[in-house]
């Protein structure tokens, strides 16, 4: 989903009786995407200027620098960047990696970038046997009594198709 502008929709979540093992959140996991590689190195003591030991410095500052840019610029991308392909991937491998057995989006009313992807993302997790349930969220408060009602749900379905063993 986008950005959360509190955890309310989250904790109703959990009331449901959902755990949630990942998330596609702006400030969440997608922002927070990319491993924590190595690299880079400080300065070492004793460095002067012009000697090998601060050429080396400014070269493994640089080589963090340029790993740290990597990082950012390869991380996976907001829908709002297109095309959607790198996010779609990611989606589906970390609904697999994390073993869930539905998804639930929470889609800010009037984002038009991710309403836009909602249905392929939608179908290409149905395809792989991942059902989704989607919840409009508008400055991050959604109707509560309504949306626990669909969550209860939509977690019935789920123990359901898993006691049935995945059945639907």
């Amino acid at each position: 989903g986008g950005f959360l502008e509190t955890e309310g929709p989250l904790r109703l979540i959990e009331e449901a009786g959902l755990d949630i093992a990942a998330d596609d959140l702006c400030l969440g996991g997608r922002g927070l995407a990319f491993g924590a590689g190595g690299g880079g190195g400080g300065v070492r003591e004793g460095a002067r200027p012009g000697t090998d030991a601060e050429r080396d410095a400014e070269s493994a500052a640089e080589r963090a620098l340029a790993h740290l840019a990597s990082l950012y610029l390869g991380r996976v991308p907001c829908p709002t960047k297109h095309p959607p392909e790198r996010r779609f991937t990611f989606v589906c491998d970390e609904a697999a990696r994390h073993g869930v057995d539905g998804v639930v989006f929470l889609l800010q009313k009037f984002c038009d970038p991710h309403a836009f992807d909602y249905p392929e993302l939608r179908d290409r997790l149905g395809s792989a046997g991942y059902p989704s349930l989607l919840l409009e969220v508008e400055q991050g408060a959604l109707s509560r009594g309504q949306a626990l009602t669909r969550l209860e749900a939509f977690a019935e379905g789920l123990r359901e198709a898993v006691e049935g063993g995945r059945a639907g």
